[in-house]
């Protein structure tokens, strides 16, 4: 029914170019999609844009999504789904955190990377303390588990493993052909 659709920002990068990151942000859109109104931020680089340029992209397109979480669009009791990235990356995820809870849109960080949680950082802390009672999707309970030893208990954790948005094929195997 259109009666308990919310609206979802939902920001990450989407292909092109088509990596683990951009496919499952996809496929996660496209779930939400069904039952939630989203509005979509793409944070990929221009296609093609290399160094300089590409950086300035990344940071245009993370600028425009900030200014749309800002707009107020989503109005009262709207989300905020934002793809966390890993490296550098978690500059990005930072502004959008800290935006998303200026607006005080409920938010929730899709983990997809080890990185920061293998080399715990001030970023990922600063996420962290920002986003408050912000929902965590990890990948797996190990995920869970680490980043909780490297950044304290969350509030709102829950479990989405990408196999959720593999294929399943019955068919079987071909047999091996007699040559």
């Amino acid at each position: 029914s259109m009666i308990n659709r919310k609206i979802i920002f939902v920001i990450g990068q989407f292909p092109p170019p088509l990596n683990g990151l951009s496919h499952i942000t996809s496929c996660v859109t496209k779930r939400l999609a069904e039952a939630n109104d989203v509005i979509r931020f793409d944070t990929s680089a221009r296609l093609g844009a290399v160094g300089v340029k590409k950086l300035l992209s990344r940071i245009v397109a993370t600028a425009q999504a900030c200014g749309g979480l800002l707009a107020k669009t989503g109005g009262l009791g709207a989300a905020c789904y934002i793809a966390c990235e890993g490296g550098l990356g978690l500059v990005y995820t930072l502004m959008l955190t800290v935006t998303a809870r200026l607006c005080g849109y409920d938010i929730l960080l899709h983990h997809h990377s080890f990185a920061y949680i293998d080399r715990p950082n001030f970023l990922m802390r600063s996420i962290v303390t920002v986003g408050g009672a912000m929902t965590h999707v990890f990948l797996c309970a190990n995920m869970r588990a680490r980043f909780e030893s490297a950044y304290g208990q969350v509030m709102r954790p829950t479990i989405l493993s990408n196999a959720a948005f593999v294929p399943v094929h019955d068919e079987k195997p071909e047999k091996e052909k007699d040559s």
